[in-house]
């Protein structure tokens, strides 16, 4: 995406290529890699030379970091010529094919948004052209500059300890996120109760944020933990907040939120927004409200934000049947609820059990919920079966903690359980389902390993081997009709142990592009392309990968612009459903800076512990 720009000045200028000369030869060149006709073929023999119309000349022009994502092109209009190419290569190996609209004369500047984490090697060409054809000036290449378009996301109150980016989420076009801080302070001026806050920022223009709103639970209590889940519709305007250890034991749509008569019981919020302001938000329980069931741990809503699934994995009844018996017999069985949405009134639809369920399982403590919300994966990392892969038998024991992924899919009438999934390399305290993400079509998921313990690196490799403790692991299913198959075991380009590689993941809308974050990885690397192999410094990572038919390979290795030690960074990940925007959380940075702009000086003050921030790719 691009747009024309006039009165913005320059920030850093980099040297170009050599510029290519001639004015036939480049753009034909360029055509024809892009299977196009030459739009310059020459000039009638037979018309007289003095009058006939040229090529114009190639532009000089220049790049810049004008903003977060977003490249600044600049060029001075060339004489002769009648509009402007833009292409664009995008790995730098593909070749170059046209990027937007024509561009008309008199413009000369365009900002150009890019997804920083897939156009590391991405080359860019500005054509001039008339009626006789198209000219190339140099090749813009972005270079080391591209981590200076990484956003640096902060809310504009300062709380230490508040952990801002506890949790993440984006609107499918990206210009909508929410950021949640469990631990912020009841007032701006860091004052009160640890309540909790989220923090609502949009897109104003190329590259340009601004915090929206700031929103808090409407019966704010003491660590309650508002916001340490939260999910965004696809059009942002409906926002799902779950606060699991709030008190009260009401039941339902909005009941009694005053009282704090069931300690932990948990809630959930939704606040819609209407011309840009967000609304008081409607108070949702479960039907069954009882103390320590951790409702609102995890939070989903499907695109059109009328299905919500809410996972409560204290939930205390051993009923593997759908909508069953609602007993309190065991301790952390879990479950989730699903909610559905008619004009502005919410009731709840089903109440969704393991078949297995059992206690100190905690069913629920993730889920993942497709575009439309008829596919539900639910992940439950405490399951103790010992089977590996799909459907096998959940009462079969010898594996400890080994953890377990359910999905769930809905007929129009009903919910029923079509997979039970667990890893194919299942060992015992590997927290299978630490994360869970479903793709928008819910024929791809993929589901985290914190503590899975192969050395390997890489696609498929050796999973039999545990000489890295906790390194983790993220293995990836798909589904045909109605079948689930194990399809990937992804692994870091760098395993290292303890580096707890898929403590968050989050896939596109395909299923094609995988983030996975690694809280504790090492690396004293920064931003895009660094080197991984310097395990000196416990900051996190996050690592993208891409499937290309069957066939998953890493693409990118991602770092903090200001790397350090304890930021958790990749404890929170997620894609925009445009797959042009990816978010990722470091809940225990202590960046003291404010707003969405900040200084690399201001990047390296850590003098506000656990703060947090976010950084946009």
């Amino acid at each position: 995406m691009f747009m024309p720009m006039r009165s913005i000045a320059p920030i850093l200028s980099f040297a170009l290529l050599a510029l290519l000369g001639g004015c036939n030869s480049s753009s034909s060149e360029n055509n024809a890699q892009n299977g196009n006709a030459d739009p310059n073929p020459g000039t009638d023999p037979n018309t007289d030379p003095s009058t006939d119309p040229t090529a114009p000349a190639a532009a000089e022009v220049s790049l810049s970091f004008d903003a977060i994502k977003t490249l600044r092109i600049d060029w001075t209009d060339v004489e002769g010529a009648t509009h402007y190419i833009l292409l664009e290569n995008p790995d730098g190996q593909s070749g170059f094919s046209p990027l937007g609209d024509p561009i008309a004369q008199g413009t000369e500047t365009l900002a150009l948004e890019i997804p920083t984490f897939s156009r590391f090697d991405a080359e860019y060409i500005l054509q001039s052209c008339n009626e006789v054809g198209c000219v190339d000036a140099s090749t813009l290449t972005i270079d080391d500059g591209l981590n200076d378009l990484i956003g640096y996301m902060k809310p504009s109150d300062v709380h230490q300890g508040s952990n801002f980016g506890d949790a993440v989420s984006l609107s499918a076009d990206g210009s909508t996120m929410a950021v949640g801080a469990a631990n912020a302070r009841a007032f701006i001026d860091g004052s009160g109760d640890k309540v909790g806050t989220v923090y609502v920022f949009t897109k104003t223009g190329p590259g340009q944020w601004t915090e929206q709103q700031r929103l808090q639970a409407s019966n704010p209590g003491n660590n309650d933990t508002f916001g340490a889940a939260l999910s965004l519709s696809a059009d942002g305007n409906t926002l799902a907040v779950g606060a699991k250890n709030e008190d009260s034991d009401a039941d339902g749509i909005g009941g009694d939120e005053t009282n704090n008569d069931a300690a932990n019981a948990g809630a959930a919020y939704v606040f819609t927004r209407a011309d840009g302001v967000w609304s008081n938000p409607t108070y949702i329980k479960a039907n069954n409200s009882d103390s320590n069931d951790k409702f609102g741990e995890s939070v989903e809503l499907n695109d059109a934000g009328t299905v919500l699934a809410i996972g409560a994995p204290g939930e205390q009844s051993n009923d593997g049947i759908i909508n069953g018996e609602q007993n309190n017999e065991v301790n952390n069985a879990g479950a989730v609820y699903v909610f559905n949405r008619d004009g502005d009134t919410w009731q709840q639809q089903d109440y969704i059990k393991a078949s297995d369920a059992t206690g100190d399982e905690f069913f629920g403590r993730a889920i993942s919920l497709d575009s439309e919300g008829t596919t539900l994966a639910v992940a439950a990392q405490l399951e103790d079966s010992g089977e590996t892969g799909v459907n096998g038998d959940p009462l079969v024991g010898g594996a400890n903690k080994s953890g377990a992924a359910y999905v769930f899919v809905h007929d129009g009438a009903n919910w029923t359980q079509q997979a039970f999934i667990k890893a194919s390399n299942t060992e015992e305290q590997d927290l299978f389902g630490d994360s869970i993400s479903i793709s928008g079509d819910g024929d791809t998921l993929a589901v985290g390993t914190i503590r899975e313990d192969s050395a390997v690196t890489g696609i498929d490799g050796d999973q039999s081997n545990n000489e890295a403790p906790s390194a983790g692991a993220v293995y990836v299913f798909t589904r045909t009709d109605a079948d689930w198959a194990q399809q990937a075991y992804l692994k870091a380009s760098n395993t290292d142990a303890g580096d707890s590689f898929g403590s968050a993941v989050s896939l596109s809308h395909t299923g094609d592009v995988l983030v996975v974050g690694a809280v504790n990885e090492a690396s004293t690397a920064v931003g895009i392309k660094g080197n991984e192999f310097d395990n000196t410094n416990p900051a996190g990572a996050a690592y993208v990968f891409r499937r290309t038919g069957q066939a998953w390979t890493q693409h990118a290795y991602l770092k903090a612009t200001n790397t350090d030690s304890g930021d958790s960074f990749g404890n929170a990940v997620t894609l925009s459903g445009d797959g042009e925007t990816l978010a990722i959380a470091a809940r225990t940075e202590g960046g003291n800076a404010t707003g969405t702009q900040a200084s690399a000086e201001e990047q390296a003050d850590n003098s506000r512990n656990n703060r947090g921030v976010v950084y946009l790719y």
